[in-house]
């Protein structure tokens, strides 16, 4: 289980590194079993794709695709939270 978790304390201030793109590359990955499908939709060649998977997966110190999508909740509650914190400012 240790793998399971991505966001260690360390990585936890990395939530605000992930791009929009990267965001998209996940929630395109959930859908489709292929990277070249992937690459595909996104117009990218799966070579480029795999670079920048292999990058996402550093950045977010995560090892798996289910780390990245438990990843991706996690950022986005983390964006609501924070746009709900000004909102109340």
């Amino acid at each position: 289980m240790k793998n399971r978790h991505c966001l260690r304390s360390k990585n936890r201030n990395r939530l605000s590194s992930i791009t929009p793109l990267e965001l998209r590359i996940i929630e395109l990955m959930e859908i489709h079993d292929q990277n070249n499908e992937v690459a595909e939709h996104l117009g990218f060649s799966e070579q480029k794709l795999n670079a920048m998977t292999k990058d996402l997966y550093r950045k977010t110190g995560c090892m798996g695709i289910e780390d990245l999508k438990l990843y991706k909740e996690v950022y986005l509650m983390s964006k609501k939270n924070q746009s709900r914190k000004l909102r109340e400012t």
